[in-house]
C-alpha cells in the first residue's frame, strides 16, 4: 500500500472509531529520535529512506531544515501507516484541534507501543499530557512537510537499493519487544548483510549491547518514560574523519 502526502482529504474509520467521533492519531514511541535526530551525520542525498518508519523523526527533522529534501517511509504496521495517513490528510489548524481526554479508551490513535503495546488500555494524565504536548511538533511539522512525503506498507525488503540516505532504525534487539510489530520477527543477520549492501550513505541505529554491525557509541538517552538511560549506538558506511585520522 503506498500513498503521498496531500494537504488535506478525507481518510476512511480505522479500527477502534466510532461513529461519533473519528480518533486522531499521533506518534511518541519510545526509542523515538526526536532528540537525537540533530546528532547524527546529515543527509548527504536529498531523498532519506527509513525502511523502519515509525515516527520517522530523522527524516522529518531534515525536512523542517532543508526544503529540497523528499522522504519514503516504509512500516510494516499497519496502525503506524494509518497514523501518517491521518496527520498528512489533515491541516496543521486540525492537528492543534485533536482532543483526548482522561478516562478515554486508547486505541489506535494514542501511542500504544509507549504504553505497553496494549491498544485498549484507559487515557490517564500522562498519556493526555504527552498528547498535547506532541501537537505543535507534528502541526508544525505537517506545515513543513507539504507533499514531499511518500508512505508505504511493508517491510524493508521491499526498498529498491537506490542511491540515497538509508536512515535504518529497527526495533532495538534488546528493547524492540515493546513495540506492537518489535523484533521477534527480525533476523538481524539478515539486516545486516542488506544493511551492509546499500548505496549511498547509510545509517543504522541500535543501544545497548548490540553487536550485528560494528556499532560505536553515540548518545545516553533516557526514554520518553523517563526509564533508565539508553546507550544508543549507531554504525555509519562513511564515517566522518577523526582528528587523529586529519592529522596522520
Amino acid at each position: 500500500t503506498q500513498s503521498g502526502a496531500s494537504g488535506r482529504g478525507t481518510v476512511d474509520s480505522l479500527p477502534g472509531d466510532t461513529d461519533t467521533e473519528v480518533r486522531p492519531l499521533m506518534f511518541n514511541y519510545f526509542g523515538s529520535k526526536y532528540t537525537l535526530a540533530n546528532t547524527y551525520q546529515p543527509p548527504k542525498h536529498d531523498v532519506i529512506v527509513e525502511p523502519f518508519a515509525g515516527s520517522a523523526q530523522y527524516a522529518m527533522h531534515w525536512m523542517r531544515e532543508r526544503s529540497d529534501i523528499t522522504c519514503v517511509l516504509y512500516d510494516s504496521d499497519p496502525v503506524v501507516i494509518e497514523s501518517w495517513n491521518r496527520m498528512l490528510a489533515a491541516t496543521p489548524e486540525e492537528i492543534m484541534e485533536w482532543s483526548v481526554n482522561v478516562g478515554d479508551q486508547v486505541n489506535d490513535y494514542v501511542d500504544v507501543a509507549n504504553y505497553g503495546g496494549h491498544p485498549n488500555r484507559i487515557v490517564n494524565d500522562r498519556i493526555a499530557r504527552d498528547f498535547r504536548n506532541s501537537q505543535p511538533k507534528w502541526a508544525r511539522t505537517r506545515a513543513a512537510v507539504g507533499e514531499r512525503v511518500t508512505i508505504i506498507e511493508g517491510d524493508y525488503t521491499q526498498a529498491p537499493d537506490i542511491e540515497v540516505t538509508w536512515f535504518i532504525d529497527p526495533p532495538y534487539v534488546d528493547a524492540g519487544h515493546r513495540y506492537r510489530h518489535g523484533n521477534t520477527g527480525i533476523d538481524y543477520e539478515a539486516l545486516a548483510e542488506w544493511a551492509l549492501t546499500r548505496r549511498g550513505q547509510t545509517i543504522v541505529t541500535e543501544a545497548g549491547s548490540a553487536d550485528w554491525l560494528p556499532f560505536a557509541h553515540h548518545k545516553t538517552q533516557h526514554s520518553n518514560l523517563g526509564l533508565t538511560g539508553s546507550h544508543e549506538l549507531v554504525w555509519y558506511s562513511h564515517p566522518e574523519p577523526t582528528l587523529l585520522d586529519l592529522i596522520s
